[in-house]
């Protein structure tokens, strides 16, 4: 139910895949979503290994206005990766939309939230270390995804499960020479400044749109969408506080 209640809120967001009908049986609700032709982004990675930047650019952008919506709703995501973007039509095209709400949550002001939730290679440090998670724990994820596109590589991949999980608490960030050869220096600073162990000096997702990274981008051929983003600072001196 929570899943539909979000899908209905969003139905006027065009980064969000829409729903068309729900059908319940005696033991579960089936949902009725819009088709998208290209399928899962993970799909994309398995084949390509990684993303032209100038085509990660279009990618993240559009994620971000996708979680802008959820996020001026004070919707966490809480699930960002490859495999809940789905793709409207075949790659190349790079048209997308955020799917898969079934661990999304509410966050209510004043309030606070611990849960274990999310994929391993994309959760926050927070998340791990049973501390309040809130919209900036979306934001860790933005960066962890970016890092996967431009690569091919998960920036905390360990050999197990817990050498992951001691990578993100550990904050363990690397950029590899040979791994970033030939992908911008403002790219480069994207990441670093969602992948903040601290939640609070994270970039939000209206200074990450405003993110030099993301300016200049050759529009998608598609229906105009529009944000409005409020004008924020980002203090780099707390970056690594």
């Amino acid at each position: 139910m929570h899943e539909i209640r979000v899908l209905l809120m969003a139905s006027q967001c065009e980064r969000i895949v829409s729903l068309h009908e729900v059908f319940e049986t005696a033991s579960e609700y089936i949902l009725l979503l819009e088709m998208a032709e290209g399928g899962e982004l993970q799909r994309v990675l398995d084949e390509e290994d990684c993303i032209p930047e100038a085509k990660v650019k279009l990618l993240m952008r559009q994620i971000l206005e996708g979680i802008a919506f959820l996020h001026d709703c004070n919707i966490a995501h809480l699930d960002i990766k490859p495999q809940n973007i789905l793709l409207v039509k075949q790659y190349p095209d790079v048209d997308i939309k955020l799917c898969d709400f079934g661990i999304s949550r509410f966050i209510a002001e004043g309030s606070e939230l611990r849960e274990i939730v999310g994929t391993p290679d994309y959760v926050a440090p927070e998340i791990l270390q049973y501390e309040p998670i809130g919209l900036a724990t979306d934001m860790w994820s933005v960066g962890v995804l970016a890092f996967v596109l431009l690569t091919g590589y998960s920036p905390f991949g360990g050999n197990t499960k817990q050498e992951t999980f001691l990578n993100i608490t550990n904050g363990k960030l690397e950029f590899n020479d040979e791994m970033f050869d030939g992908i911008s220096e403002s790219a480069i600073d994207f990441i670093k400044k969602l992948l903040v162990k601290n939640a609070e000096h994270r970039m939000s997702y209206k200074q990450s749109l405003q993110h030099e990274w993301l300016q200049n981008i050759v529009s998608l051929p598609t229906k105009e969408f529009s944000i409005s983003v409020a004008s924020e600072e980002y203090d780099s001196d707390k970056e690594n506080k």
